[in-house]
């Protein structure tokens, strides 16, 4: 197979691929609401947005003239643009209450048909779509495994509040901007907050989109759109690196083992999930996390445009395009401090390693590179300001991350596990060169042979030296180390064409069980337990949910929800005229027990003002908690006067 046809297979696997896993999630959700008000409109809706920010991007990459080595055409830009299209229709809608979601969506489900007739072909099809909706399934039980989002998400907090408080705290933050154009939290009025609220505005425009409320979108269409896109662009990225390397002697996306094997140890795991838990490998909080999950596809997509920039007239060359200007000058900025605003330490792995790119490919010689580089600075830096939250790093402490938020006893496992990946490729480039000393891998790097690996060591240690250095509250420096391990495996994707392994001919080989290598015996043998326990950690996830969803309607059915009258008159205020809230505030007094014990049976009490803002979208008057709560210092609550006396007339 051609090289051109290989990259294409590969663009019409992941778009193909990714639409079934977002179709899959939809249905988990339709089928998990049975017995419920559970319409269906909005599920398709949702499914359809999905869809369109998958396929349209290869079809309009298609259009525009594949391959003219212009970065502004490649599908990672276009991408790019897809979402800053759905972006404007969700501020239209909001604004006008004329939505475009459902020529979104229709849109959607038609080219991922025109992609699925391309692509359906070969014996190898339904086998690796039953693969996607195997993995889909355990992606499920990740997402909705938690006390974070549910399919059940309403009838489980009138029940009994079981509903994590992060979700309250994004989902405030984004009726806050919807309602006053504030980022906050709400509390007391609308004071400005610290905080990478990128995320919750953009959900916020999706919902407007969709005509959903932000917390029904985190719970629906958080899954079923960012799931799939995160990796889309994973793979997209990959196929953007096999341009630029070639096919070396790839098979057809679809139909490689070892692709989708790799693929399902990095991310499922083939040890125990509690041991990659131990180690601070956790697939819990990169699905969970809102910002972090969005952040990183346009992280790759940017990653990709950068790529095409590079295969076409970068400022490497004797002269520089208005199109490298506009790339280094305006593009660049602008999408660091989007990162920035959707996960900070995105922003700041990208700003590092673009930085270490231009050097070692002598880019600085150009003046335009120094310009970008001014721009860039001014950009990451006036972000940081406006995103960085102080109570978030509590001071400096050596190897914090390692010694605390890895389970006593695995410490020193963790530079080995939690960066395995980063290993594997870096190793595999090195054997790849043949750089046996320390002499030939000079001459390598030299040579700028080893440029990938380069990239990925320095996010790796990039990503490794925040936690280790500085005390990150909630474990959240996962959201810096964890990155190199997605970057891992798009390089491990796009590079398995170019490893082979050929074992030495047995010209006396007997043909038949007898004839087996006692290599591929002892291979069988070892690799049995891990490819054991990944299926193990297929199951686990998607049971919980099972079982979660299942407890649920047996309460449902044996008590009354002890909060469904206070989440009702919330959402009645919710569905106000955006004006009338705007000019109001919303005043519960301490007396209303039934509100202030929302989340008191497991002492969250410093959480419960951060509820209703997130449903009324309205702020709150006087709603601290009372004096015998427990503030917290996070959350932005320190913003806030602590209440020291009982609330008076």
């Amino acid at each position: 197979m051609h090289t051109a046809g290989v990259n294409e297979e590969v663009r019409d696997t992941t778009v193909v691929g990714t639409s079934a896993m977002a179709i899959v999630l939809a249905s988990v959700y339709c089928v998990s609401r049975i017995g419920f008000e559970n319409p269906v409109l909005p599920v398709l809706e949702t499914l359809g947005l999905s869809l369109f920010l998958l396929a349209a991007p290869l079809w309009l990459y298609r259009a525009v003239g594949a391959n003219r080595g212009v970065w502004w055409t490649s599908q990672a830009a276009l991408s790019i643009a897809c979402i800053i299209i759905t972006i404007a229709a969700g501020i239209i809608a909001g604004r006008t209450g004329l939505s475009a979601a459902p020529l979104l969506a229709l849109a959607g489900f038609a080219l991922s048909l025109l992609s699925l007739a391309r692509w359906a072909r070969g014996r190898h099809s339904l086998v690796f779509l039953a693969g996607v909706v195997l993995f889909t399934v355990w992606c499920a039980g990740v997402v909705w495994g938690s006390r974070y989002k549910m399919p059940l998400f309403w009838e489980t907090l009138s029940l009994g509040g079981n509903i994590h408080h992060d979700t309250f705290y994004y989902a405030g933050i984004a009726n806050m901007l919807e309602t006053y154009g504030v980022p906050s939290t709400g509390l007391d009025g609308v004071p400005l907050i610290r905080y990478h609220f990128g995320s919750p505005w953009l959900f916020a425009k999706w919902a407007d989109l969709l005509g959903t409320d932000v917390l029904s979108f985190y719970s629906l269409g958080y899954p079923v759109i960012v799931l799939p896109l995160f990796f889309s662009s994973l793979l997209l990225f990959s196929a953007e690196l096999r341009d630029s390397w070639g096919a070396g002697e790839a098979r057809p996306l679809r139909s490689d083992p070892r692709v989708w094997l790799v693929f399902a140890a990095a991310t499922v795991g083939f040890i125990p999930t509690s041991a990659l838990d131990a180690l601070a490998v956790w697939n819990s909080n990169a699905f969970i996390s809102e910002s972090y999950l969005i952040g990183m596809p346009v992280f790759f997509f940017t990653l990709g445009v950068g790529l095409a920039f590079g295969r076409g007239r970068g400022p490497g060359t004797s002269s520089v395009s208005w199109g490298s200007v506009v790339f280094l000058c305006v593009f660049v900025p602008l999408i660091l401090a989007a990162l920035g605003f959707l996960k900070i330490s995105l922003m700041i792995l990208a700003f590092a390693l673009a930085i270490y790119l231009a050097v070692r490919m002598r880019w600085y010689r150009k003046p335009v590179v120094w310009l970008c580089v001014a721009l860039s600075a001014i950009a990451v830096a006036a972000t940081y300001r406006l995103v960085s939250l102080p109570a978030q790093n509590t001071g400096i402490s050596p190897l914090h991350f390692m010694r605390f938020d890895a389970k006593q006893g695995w410490q020193q496992f963790f530079p080995l596990i939690h960066f395995l990946w980063t290993w594997v490729y870096i190793g595999a480039r090195i054997w790849e060169e043949s750089a046996r000393d320390f002499r030939s891998l000079r001459g390598v790097i030299a040579a700028n042979r080893l440029l990938d690996a380069e990239a990925l060591a320095v996010v790796a240690i990039l990503g490794f030296v925040p936690g280790e250095l500085i005390a990150i509250h909630g474990g959240s420096a996962v959201y810096f180390s964890d990155v190199q391990r997605w970057l891992a495996l798009s390089f491990i994707v796009a590079r398995l064409a170019h490893w082979k392994w050929t074992p030495a001919p047995n010209p006396e080989r007997v043909p038949g069980l007898r004839g087996a290598r006692l290599s591929t015996v002892l291979l069988v043998f070892v690799a049995a337990p891990f490819v054991a326990t990944l299926f193990v950690n297929l199951a686990q996830w998607p049971l919980r949910v099972l079982r979660t969803n299942i407890a649920t309607r047996h309460e449902l059915a044996s008590r009354q929800s002890s909060y469904q009258p206070v989440v009702a008159a919330l959402r009645e205020i919710a569905r106000l005229p955006e004006e009338q809230r705007r000019k109001s505030l919303l005043f519960i007094p301490q007396s209303s027990s039934q509100y202030w014990s929302m989340f008191s049976a497991d002492n969250r009490c410093s959480f419960t003002p951060l509820v209703a803002p997130a449903i009324a979208s309205v702020a709150m008057l006087d709603g601290m908690p009372p004096p015998e709560c427990d503030v917290t210092d996070q959350y932005n609550m320190t913003l806030y006067a602590k209440r020291d006396r009982p609330q008076t007339t």
